[in-house]
Parts: C-alpha cells; sequence; structure tokens
C-alpha cells in the first residue's frame, strides 16, 4: 500500500487540534465560572490559609501549648499573647495553631479512609449486586440507624479516647455515606454501552470496574469529600467536648471551648476563639464543596 494522503494527514491533526482546543475553551471558561463567584474564592483562600497553618505550624515562632504561665486568663492584645491565654495560662494563639493540625489530620484521614473504604464496597456492590449487595447494604442500614455522633460516642466509650480512636470511630459512620453514592454511580454506568463493549471485548469485571466505572463515578465521591470535611471537624469538636475525643493536654478546638464554658462571663475569649475557627472552618471547606459541584456540573460547560 502506498504512502497515507498527506492532505488527509493534515486534516486529522487539524480536527484534534480544533478539537482539544475546544476541550481546553470549554474547561477554562468552567474554571473561570466557578471562580467568578466570590463565596467561591473566599472559602479557598479559607481551605489554604487553614491547610498552609497546618503543615508549617512549627516553623511559627510561638509559645508551647503545653506551657503554663503565670498570667491566667490573659485578655486578647497582651504582651506576648496575641490572643491572651486560657485558665491555665497557656497561650490561646499557640494552642488555637496547633489544634488546627489535630483537628484537619482527623478531617482528612476520616474522610479518606471512610471514601476509599465506601467507594470500595459500593463499588463492588453495586456491579456484583447478589447477596454482597444485601449484606453489605443491611451493615449500612445498622450504622444509618444511629444518630452519627451517638455511633461514634459508643465507639469511642469503648475503645478510649485519643486521635486514633476518634478516626477510627468517625471513619466508619462515614463509610456508609461514601458507599451509597458510589454504588448508586455503579448501578446507573453498569448499564452503558461502554461497559457491555468492554465485556465483548473480553476485559475481565475488575478491569471494567477500575478502569471503566470507577474513573466515571469518582466525580460526585470528590464532592461529597469536600462537603463531608465540615461535618467531621463538627463530630471531632463534640467529641473533644464530651471529653471522648481528644485527650487533655493535647490542643483540640472541642476541648478548648469546654474548657472555656464555665469561664464565658469572666474570659469568654477562651472559648468563643476555638469557636470561631471551626466556624470558619467549617465555612471555608463548605463554600470549597459548593464550587466543586459547580465545577463538575457539566451545565458549566454550556
Amino acid at each position: 500500500m502506498g504512502n497515507a494522503n498527506p492532505i488527509m494527514k493534515i486534516d486529522i491533526q487539524d480536527s484534534l487540534a480544533v478539537k482539544n482546543g475546544t476541550q481546553d475553551s470549554a474547561t477554562m471558561r468552567m474554571v473561570k465560572q466557578v471562580f467568578r463567584t466570590k463565596v467561591t474564592v473566599i472559602g479557598a483562600v479559607i481551605v489554604v490559609l487553614l491547610v498552609v497553618l497546618m503543615l508549617s505550624v512549627d516553623l511559627l515562632s510561638l509559645e508551647d501549648p503545653y506551657s503554663m504561665g503565670s498570667n491566667l486568663r490573659s485578655s486578647p492584645g497582651t504582651s506576648g499573647h496575641v490572643l491572651g491565654t486560657d485558665n491555665f495560662g497557656r497561650d490561646i494563639l499557640s494552642r488555637v495553631a496547633y489544634g488546627s493540625r489535630v483537628s484537619l489530620v482527623i478531617a482528612f484521614s476520616v474522610v479518606l479512609i471512610g471514601g476509599v473504604a465506601g467507594s470500595f464496597l459500593g463499588l463492588v456492590a453495586g456491579y456484583f449486586g447478589g447477596w454482597f449487595d444485601s449484606l453489605v447494604s443491611r451493615f449500612w442500614d445498622v450504622i444509618f440507624s444511629f444518630p452519627g455522633l451517638l455511633f461514634a460516642l459508643v465507639i469511642m466509650s469503648t475503645l478510649g479516647a485519643g486521635i486514633e480512636t476518634s478516626i477510627i470511630a468517625l471513619s466508619i459512620g462515614y463509610i456508609p455515606l461514601f458507599g451509597r453514592l458510589m454504588r448508586e454511580r455503579v448501578l446507573a454506568q453498569r448499564s452503558y454501552a461502554y461497559v457491555e463493549a468492554a465485556q465483548m471485548l473480553g476485559a475481565s469485571h475488575w478491569q471494567i470496574m477500575w478502569h471503566h466505572i470507577l474513573p466515571n463515578s469518582l466525580t460526585p465521591v470528590l464532592v461529597q469529600a469536600a462537603l463531608a470535611i465540615p461535618g467531621v471537624i463538627l463530630a471531632e469538636a463534640g467529641l473533644s467536648y464530651l471529653g471522648l475525643g481528644v485527650p487533655p493536654p493535647i490542643p483540640s478546638w472541642g476541648k478548648m471551648i469546654a474548657e472555656g464554658q464555665d469561664l464565658l462571663e469572666l474570659a469568654p475569649w477562651i472559648s468563643l476563639i476555638p469557636g470561631f475557627m471551626i466556624l470558619l472552618a467549617t465555612l471555608g471547606f463548605n463554600l470549597v464543596g459548593d464550587g466543586l459541584r459547580d465545577f463538575f456540573d457539566p451545565r458549566q460547560l454550556q
């Protein structure tokens, strides 16, 4: 056979370039549309600042968060204590900064463990169905029958307080949330033509699940992960407030609120400052989650 027509080759390359250019321009339009919303930008800035604080807290010139001093309940603006001190003379700025690491590490760990485990169970249950699907669904129904915080309290009261046990308790409660979402997506994707085509080409079930169905089902899981982080932060704060989360003297936003609740009239900043940090983190991740949902919305491409 002779060489391919050079004119045809140029036309194919041009058409591919036009197609790629169209996809790139559509993606850029979508990104601009999402970040045109000021609240999304505000949420992204808040999240970035919190993550930077979490990663660089050891590099900052802060007081020892465990060191007790003689200046008890110093008000914000006191020399050497920008945000004041608590009832034990510990620097609140330092404890809030180190508390951000505790809260965010727990939140990210819970979402990662719950998201991976739940997505795997939902993927397998949705694809194969049968007795495994029924067994997993009943397991999720049992977990959902308990209020989220109550279920974590039961586990924490059994295992004891600690960062690791907090992650375990909260992760178990979040597995069904991601699992059901993944299962619904897999059930919808399983009947699509590309799955039947892959089966006809001889692809195994695991190849179809990992290389075809899973990539097309991850979008709502990623959005749910961003929206789940604020809930984990609030749940961890609630556990620490009740004395079943992070044990003292490890700084935790929820524990700091509990330590200052009896001093709201004398020293309200002890509880209000960590409470504001919880509010700020919750707001930031919620706004980012809404932005991700808009980003993955196909209507943004129009």
